[in-house]
């Protein structure tokens, strides 16, 4: 059994659940008991921002536009950690751009100045193919750092634009017309 809560206005599902929703039904909302649901009602709800799905008929429907924008905020997404793992360029040489680096990079530019901290300091290069790469003071370590944090920044900044304007797409042909050649 499904439990539904949608917006008197929109239509759209707002909350939905396998047990009668617990907090109160606020106003302009309405519950509902969907007695004829299945496992496919159950998959639109799992998979689709439930925010993008309506009842039809005791059924719950997914808006296709709605779907197809979910699919292509997904890809951006992908892209976004496609371009972040590939790592960043500083100082000629390519490193690594993985959690662990990142965070080995914050660590090293927080204690950058510290006086335990000896320089210079060897870090090594995306998948230590080309070996270590010798940082020869605080600043570098630095520069190093905001370089990386530059890099992640841009993939994801430049994600999120390309998502507004999935999301501000009216149509299909609107939808098209977002293109992420990044």
């Amino acid at each position: 059994m499904i439990y539904v809560r949608t917006n008197d206005t929109t239509g759209r599902v707002y909350d939905w659940g396998g047990a009668p929703l617990a907090q109160p039904t606020p106003g302009g909302f309405t519950d509902a008991e969907l007695p004829n649901a299945d496992d496919s009602d159950q998959a639109l709800l799992n998979l689709h921002d439930p925010l993008n799905c309506t009842v039809v008929g005791g059924r719950v429907s997914a808006d296709g536009l709605a779907i197809a924008k979910g699919a292509r905020r997904r890809a951006v997404d992908a892209r976004s950690r496609e371009r972040i793992s590939e790592g960043f360029d500083f100082g000629g040489f390519k490193f690594s751009l993985s959690r662990e680096a990142q965070t080995s990079l914050m660590v090293m530019d927080g204690l950058r100045d510290d006086a335990l901290f000896v320089y210079p300091v060897s870090y090594g290069m995306k998948d230590d193919v080309d070996g270590t790469f010798s940082v020869a003071g605080s600043a570098e370590v630095h520069m190093m750092y905001m370089t990386a944090v530059g890099t992640v920044r841009w993939w994801l900044d430049t994600g999120n634009t390309l998502k507004a304007a999935i999301n501000a797409a009216a149509d299909a042909t609107a939808l098209a017309g977002v293109v992420d050649d990044r």
